[in-house]
């Protein structure tokens, strides 16, 4: 009978885990857009800003794009400017909701 019990705790602890993953992504995308009364982002800001969603950091992301690490962090500079936002996480969520970039797949 403990057998049972702790696999279905187990179970149980796996698809809370999943929902909790998901769920985050699952508000943004019934989030009705929001305004873009912000100035438009250029190119080279959008990829910065799309490595930064996927989590690299700043020298990866000036690697990955062949520019200087100096210049990846002026170009999100600008962005968080353009969206008034606090933070890189911020800039994110802003995108996302304005439809600028697509929440990544689980």
């Amino acid at each position: 009978m403990p057998q049972v019990r702790k696999q279905t705790f187990r179970a149980a602890d796996a698809e809370t885990a999943t929902m909790r993953r998901s769920a985050p992504l699952r508000v943004v995308e019934t989030l009705p857009p929001q305004p873009t009364d912000f100035p438009p982002l250029t190119r080279r800001e959008l990829e910065c800003l799309g490595w930064c969603a996927d989590g690299k950091s700043y020298w990866e992301t000036a690697v990955i794009l062949g520019i200087s690490e100096r210049t990846v962090s002026f170009h999100m500079e600008a962005v968080r400017g353009k969206l008034n936002a606090a933070s890189n996480a911020h800039a994110v969520a802003m995108a996302i909701r304005a439809r600028l970039l697509e929440p990544a797949c689980p």
